[in-house]
């Protein structure tokens, strides 16, 4: 039924993905999470302090990423029915959602929770995350 349509468009409770983008600090990524279409504090991988740490990247994506799944499913509804207040809330997190995303030039890329099995995409992450941390004149423009 959504075919044709962007990724974006998915009912509010299924629309949880994760936004990637560079941040601040040299070689530091920071990591946007939607939960059901509510954008969380970024949280930031600062490469060069990872590199000592004895967790891989994936796995720290994976801490951090995989409670947003249950917990966005266990809260959801209540949240939204909390009152108006909550309502306008998440309007103007889906208005910043939405003018990023179809903003042009768009800067950092966006990954989707796709239903179990498949869940999310963790390596397409990493290979987002080394292309925005590649200095600026190796970057390949579409």
């Amino acid at each position: 039924m959504r075919r044709g349509l962007p990724e974006l468009v998915r009912p509010i409770d299924e629309l949880h993905a994760v936004i990637v983008a560079r941040a601040e600090p040299e070689n530091a990524i920071a990591l946007y999470i939607l939960r059901g279409g509510e954008i969380s504090e970024p949280f930031v991988l600062q490469f060069d302090d990872l590199a000592s740490q004895p967790r891989s990247v994936e796995q720290i994506l994976r801490e951090l990423m995989e409670p947003a799944a249950t917990e966005s499913t266990d809260e959801a509804s209540p949240k939204r029915t909390a009152g108006a207040s909550t309502t306008a809330c998440l309007e103007d997190h889906l208005a910043l959602l939405a003018r990023w995303f179809y903003s042009r030039p768009r800067e950092g890329e966006i990954f989707f929770r796709e239903p179990r099995p498949v869940g999310w995409p963790y390596r397409r992450i990493l290979r987002a995350c080394r292309r925005l941390l590649a200095p600026q004149g190796s970057e390949k423009h579409e």
